[in-house]
């Protein structure tokens, strides 16, 4: 397989192909990259893009390092969605909140517009109309848009051609319904949470008698209500400290959060490239103990050089 990797000045020109070089990819977590080449292959420069056509695997050069032992230059910086990651949303003036109304395609055109991006990123593909959408204070342009998709329950796509990123939402392909997930060559751990917490102390802001407090429990079924079930033994309770919460609405959508998140269930995977993107569900069942877990694909690492792509799935 000959990988293509294009790359450009920082005008965005493209200036050919770059060889013997291998890069790793984080896509979803630290959205970062690392190439690295041989010091007499020094071909980049700060605020060069690079990328793969027709992939999301691309990014733009903020550093050069050298390391002198290994006579080899290595880029760094930020890939596709952590551009986006540096822009942020922010609440027009005399506003409290940012909020949106519209045709969803348009409103997230006219975000990154604003954001300084029209050039480089578009939105396109299936629409839906956007009822008074209320973005968090300050959030990111990556963490507002995946947020709004959200509300759809879809996810976030993006493709880079021609040095142009094509962003697109989808929803989640759920690979525990296929029989590829049963191949022998998957292997996984499961840990399912039998007796977790069912109890969170959500404190928001303010100091002392004066600080907002919320309780959030979890009943019998598992769903999330303000009205206690578990008492005595049976009840766990935890902490959560969130003062910088700016409303009693931002303290509890942060309490859900971290109350699923304490009592999530574990699942570690090898996984082989199965094509799975970001936002894809996966997961297993152990048949000795029966123990069933399902799990979103939260990140991608890929391992690039001239002749192949390994790719590398991370669940939660």
């Amino acid at each position: 397989m000959d990988i293509r990797l294009i790359y450009t000045d920082a005008d965005r020109v493209e200036q050919g192909y770059l060889r013997n070089f291998s890069a790793d990819v984080d896509v979803a977590k630290d959205k970062d990259f690392e190439i690295t080449v041989a010091r007499d292959n020094n071909i980049l420069r700060g605020g060069s893009w690079w990328y793969i056509s027709n992939t999301e695997y691309g990014g733009i050069v903020d550093n050069v390092g050298v390391v002198t032992a290994d006579r080899e230059i290595r880029y760094t910086g930020r890939n596709l969605r952590g551009i986006l990651c540096d822009k942020i949303i922010e609440p027009p003036q005399d506003k409290d909140y940012n909020i949106v109304s519209g045709d969803a395609i348009a409103v997230i055109n006219s975000l990154i517009e604003d954001a300084g991006l029209s050039n480089i990123y578009r939105m396109t593909g299936e629409s839906w109309n956007v009822q008074s959408f209320q973005f968090n204070r300050y959030v990111s342009l990556y963490d507002g848009i995946c947020a709004l998709l959200s509300t759809q329950n879809r996810v976030l796509r993006l493709v880079i051609k021609d040095g142009y990123v094509t962003m697109s939402s989808a929803v989640p392909y759920d690979y525990t319904e296929d029989k590829d997930c049963m191949r022998s060559d998957i292997n996984y751990n499961i840990t399912q949470v039998k007796n977790g917490y069912n109890h969170l102390i959500c404190l928001g802001q303010g100091e002392l008698k004066d600080r907002q407090v919320l309780h959030l429990y979890v009943d019998k079924m598992g769903n999330i209500t303000d009205t206690q079930t578990y008492k005595g033994l049976e009840e766990r309770t935890a902490i959560y400290d969130y003062s910088s919460a700016s409303s009693i609405g931002e303290l509890r959508t942060g309490g859900i959060a971290r109350l699923q998140e304490l009592n999530a269930d574990s699942l570690d995977m090898t996984l082989p490239d199965m094509s799975m993107q970001i936002g894809d569900i996966t997961g297993g069942t152990e048949k000795i103990t029966g123990a069933t877990v399902r799990k979103q694909i939260t990140n991608i690492i890929a391992k690039i050089d001239d002749n192949s792509i390994d790719i590398e799935y991370s669940v939660s």
